[in-house]
């Protein structure tokens, strides 16, 4: 697998991840969120090439371990407290945003809401990415070491 493929299909199960999240937390998809899964998905497939370069076919180590991914997949499970408060805090500005009066305030308040949004989905698309790069080069015939 090159790194153009690892991004590629880290988007697509980044988004995966998102929808897969949505449905079993029963939330709505929120476009700006799915947007940001993508591109977590695209950062997340390839990382563990980012923090171990493939100069070489044996530069797997730990980052690319069955261990690893083991740990990511438990993290992602986890990671609904971060994602929750990100979202808390979204509809907290969303409230105040229909209080405001102040264009101002309301424009700077919308971009913060587009960043936490952006953010939420970030975080749910990378862990999916990234479970997806150690999935994908454990199909090679170098596979990855279990720790």
């Amino acid at each position: 697998m090159n790194g153009k493929e690892h991004r590629i299909i880290g988007s697509g199960v980044g988004i995966g991840t998102y929808v897969l999240d949505r449905c079993i937390r029963q939330r709505p998809l929120r476009l700006v969120q799915a947007i940001g899964s993508g591109v977590g998905g695209y950062v997340g497939g390839h990382f563990p090439d980012d923090i171990e370069p493939a100069f070489h076919p044996n530069h797997r180590d730990s980052f690319h371990s069955v261990g690893t991914g083991v740990g990511v997949t438990f993290i992602a499970t986890k990671s609904y407290f971060l994602t929750d408060w990100l979202e808390q805090k979204s509809e907290w500005i969303d409230n105040n945003i229909k209080e405001s009066s102040c264009f101002l305030e309301k424009t700077i308040l919308w971009i913060i809401k587009f960043l936490i949004d952006l953010l939420t989905g970030f975080v749910i698309g990378f862990l999916g990415g990234y479970v997806s790069h150690i999935v994908l080069d454990a199909t090679t015939s170098k596979s990855i070491p279990w720790v």
